[in-house]
């Protein structure tokens, strides 16, 4: 047994109405009851008046009139689905989910480039220490360079990551210091 999802246009020519189709169409007596069609949505498009001009009378002009009238919301959502793969929608993905996930890559990237940010200047505080060999004389102390590089990064990790670091180096020190 198959079921199969048929996509019907109904012109109302008698004015009968969106319930009224959906009535006629599941309570039309079939032979041996070989179908039981079942209205799950009616989307109802105004066509204005009926003639023998109409795009919908003629078998060349209707179904661009069809797609005109009924899929012009697709043209409309479908640029915001680019770059979504069937693999995430199958995946359980919905539009809110997206743009969650969108809002969240915002912050991730801010973060990110905040952190840039703050290396760079801690890297310029240190930089002006210059007390490697043949460098020209200090312009700016050790102490105060490390202390400024310090508060410009204190904030930028959590007090783990501070600790991980911080054991980190005092391993490396130890290491080369022979403990």
């Amino acid at each position: 047994m198959k079921v199969m999802q048929i996509v019907l246009t109904v012109i109302d020519f008698d004015q009968v109405g969106p319930d009224g189709i959906k009535e006629l169409i599941e309570n039309a007596r079939y032979p041996n009851r070989c179908i039981s069609p079942l209205v799950r949505s009616v989307d109802v498009r105004e066509i204005g008046e009926w003639s023998d001009e109409h795009p919908l009378n003629n078998s060349d002009s209707a179904e661009e009139e069809l797609s005109r009238l009924f899929c012009e919301e697709n043209a409309i959502l479908l640029p915001a689905l680019a770059g979504v793969t069937k693999d995430m929608l199958d995946g359980g993905w919905t539009a809110k989910g997206l743009s969650d996930h969108a809002k969240l890559l915002e912050k991730v990237e801010a973060k990110y480039l905040a952190l840039l940010e703050a290396v760079s200047l801690a890297y310029g505080h240190l930089w002006h220490v210059q007390n490697e060999p043949m460098a020209p004389k200090p312009i700016y102390s050790a102490e105060k360079a490390a202390m400024e590089a310090r508060k410009i990064l204190r904030n930028m990790i959590s007090h783990e990551q501070r600790g991980a670091g911080i054991n980190a180096i005092q391993n490396i020190i130890g290491a080369t210091n022979g403990n």
